[in-house]
């Protein structure tokens, strides 16, 4: 897939990242890394503009099948949460120590949303994802999901 004038693998959802106001996209797979459980890789890249030697943001989430249960659940309570109903986040555990992620359903213009928040020493990135792009990426961490489940019964 092509978007702009960069290549994206597979069928990434849209967020934007707050900070920045750039769109940037996901992208989710089930991974087996050496010294760690098998996991669902989310990675979230924002997009550099000519000239920048770095992104303004990104992230990655890895989680194993435990958690990546957890992370489905949270994002359908977030999706299925009525708008102007306050909803506390939830910390999303992950495989990556010292990770700190957070969720959370919000309005943004009278516009349903989800945040998903990344804490760090220097700053917190937030990535703002539509209801329909919430979805989209649901069914991509479901996905590979199954995948990890598939690859553990052989």
């Amino acid at each position: 897939m092509v978007i702009g004038d960069r290549s994206w693998i597979g069928d990434p959802s849209p967020f934007v990242h707050a900070a920045s106001s750039r769109t940037g996209y996901t992208h989710v797979n089930a991974t087996n890394y050496s010294g760690l459980d098998p996991a669902v890789q989310l990675s979230l890249m924002v997009p550099s503009k000519a000239g920048e030697s770095q992104p303004p943001g990104g992230g990655m989430l890895l989680l194993n099948e435990e958690q990546t249960q957890a992370f489905i659940k949270a994002i359908t309570d977030a999706i299925e949460s009525k708008p102007g109903e306050t909803k506390e986040g939830v910390q999303v555990k992950t495989s990556l120590e010292g990770a700190q992620w957070s969720l959370a359903a919000a309005n943004d213009h009278d516009a349903r949303v989800l945040h998903l928040e990344n804490k760090t020493k220097e700053k917190t990135h937030r990535y703002r994802f539509s209801v329909n792009a919430s979805k989209k990426l649901l069914g991509a961490i479901k996905h590979s999901l199954n995948k990890l489940e598939a690859a553990a019964e052989e």
